[in-house]
């Protein structure tokens, strides 16, 4: 899943430019503190958990290989 559907898929397509402009992918966010996610502007920590993407994005790639 592409982080900028992800975002917008919880209501917080205005950080998009936020993550493309610090280059936060998929591989990037789960290694992300909350501080990181608040020097790039992120008001709202608790719902940019990267656990909630990476369980979509699992869910995903076992929809995909199968």
């Amino acid at each position: 899943m592409d982080i900028v559907v992800w975002l917008r898929s919880l209501g917080l397509g205005e950080y998009e430019a936020a993550f493309r402009e610090n280059e936060i992918d998929e591989r990037v966010l789960p290694n992300l503190t909350a501080e990181d996610l608040k020097d790039i502007g992120v008001s709202i920590v608790g719902y940019l958990s990267p656990a909630p993407f990476e369980d979509h994005h699992a869910r995903l790639t076992v929809k995909t290989a199968a």
